[in-house]
């Protein structure tokens, strides 16, 4: 039997959720390593801070801040390359999560961080690989994108304005916002979240004089954010809201005319919905969700196929930038470029046409050149086109002509 896991990986904490499992079942371990210097085995979470505690190992902690800078750790003389550490660590979690539902493979999984960066998302994939998960079923996403999935996977009318979500936890205070935006031709998803100043150190409630601070600080918050707007639902998750009696006031502003929700596992959820989603073919969420991760562009190009003119889309919005590959072969008649059109998804879809001239390749008579036209992308804001000419049969064989391109979207 095989599961869908949504995995919420945090620098401090992490939390695996099965799809369909009861609220309470679910896997929340510190996200720390431990290795027993006697017999060489790894331990995860709160078994390895029992296992430092001891004498018996080392404990190596924030291991994603480590990853995304292709740290290392030195174990007993031993250097370990934070991907490594993070591969353990994931391992170990899946087989937890495995055991803890009775379960024996993965369908699919989804990871969810914070904020992306795309040496962390290789490593996550690399770690995913290690334990027998082919990349294929692996998708990491950000923290935006797995509430958005969180929100739809509940009823409509969740979500038929605008949807806030507050998340509380240690040193950090994060809003995001998302909107259904329902146009003639589709229907997107926008979110977006940013962290707050006003953030503050979750050891305050431990006293009154704090938990008054914090009250205040929060709807203060929520009155600048939220204020000349219409929401459906207000969300809140982080271990802030693990006990919430502190924070009448904030309450009384964000329970006006709305729904208000209290999830821990939030975004592992919305991860998980997202990975039992990706098993089945991906058919539920029929929205462009844009949003940190994703290109908030169409990418396309005028073709002509017979004597019929269309766009080809080569990305589309709401495309996975750290997944997606534009790849076409062409063969440019009676022109000497290449055009672009790049589409906002926003409502005012506006569109920008970028014009790439064909200067250096071989000079051939007209159709008698074919070429390989790439695309792929560093981060959501950039894109790198590379066009290859290939030549066309053996009367006019491929030369070394390149073009490459770096486009800000």
């Amino acid at each position: 039997m095989s599961i869908a896991l949504g995995i919420d990986l945090c620098n401090d904490y992490t939390i695996c959720r099965a799809f369909g499992t009861k609220d309470d079942e679910f896997v929340a371990l510190p996200t720390v390593v431990c290795k027993n210097k006697h017999t060489g085995e790894w331990e995860i979470g709160e078994e390895a801070y029992r296992m430092a505690l001891s004498g018996d190992g080392v404990i190596v902690d924030k291991l994603l801040k480590l990853a995304k800078k292709n740290g290392t750790a030195t174990i007993e003389d031993v250097k370990y390359e934070a991907s490594e550490l993070l591969k353990i660590y994931l391992g170990k979690l899946i087989d937890a999560c495995l055991k803890s539902t009775g379960q024996t493979e993965v369908s699919f999984l989804v990871v969810t961080i914070k904020e992306l960066n795309k040496i962390l998302m290789d490593t996550i994939k690399d770690a995913g690989d290690s334990v027998g998960i082919a990349p294929g079923r692996i998708r990491i996403i950000s923290h935006a994108e797995s509430f958005v999935y969180y929100v739809l996977s509940g009823p409509k009318d969740l979500y038929n304005n605008q949807v806030a979500l507050f998340d509380c936890s240690s040193y950090n205070l994060r809003y995001y916002e998302m909107k259904v935006m329902r146009g003639v031709k589709n229907v997107s998803v926008i979110a977006e979240g940013k962290s707050l100043e006003e953030a503050f150190n979750t050891d305050i409630l431990k006293n009154e004089a704090g938990r008054k601070l914090a009250d205040h600080i929060l709807r203060s918050c929520a009155e600048k954010l939220m204020s000349k707007k219409i929401y459906s639902s207000v969300f809140l998750t982080g271990e802030a809201f693990d006990d919430a009696d502190w924070a009448d006031d904030f309450f009384k502003f964000i329970c006006s005319r709305r729904r208000v929700g209290i999830e821990k596992s939030l975004f592992a959820l919305g991860a998980a919905a997202r990975a039992d989603d990706l098993s089945h073919g991906g058919v539920n969420f029929p929205y462009a969700v844009i949003c940190e991760g994703n290109l908030p562009v169409n990418i396309s190009l005028q073709v002509t196929t017979g004597e019929q003119e269309s766009r080809l889309l080569l990305a589309g919005a709401g495309d996975s930038w750290y997944e997606t590959r534009g790849h076409v072969e062409l063969i440019p008649a009676g022109q000497d470029y290449i055009d672009l059109h790049i589409e906002a998804a926003d409502k005012n879809h506006r569109t920008r046409l970028i014009r790439i001239p064909l200067e250096g390749f071989p000079e051939r008579p007209d159709r008698t050149t074919r070429l390989s036209l790439d695309l792929s992308f560093p981060d959501a804001e950039k894109m790198e086109v590379n066009i290859t000419d290939m030549g066309f049969g053996d009367l006019y064989p491929k030369s070394d002509s390149f073009i490459h391109e770096e486009i800000d979207l």
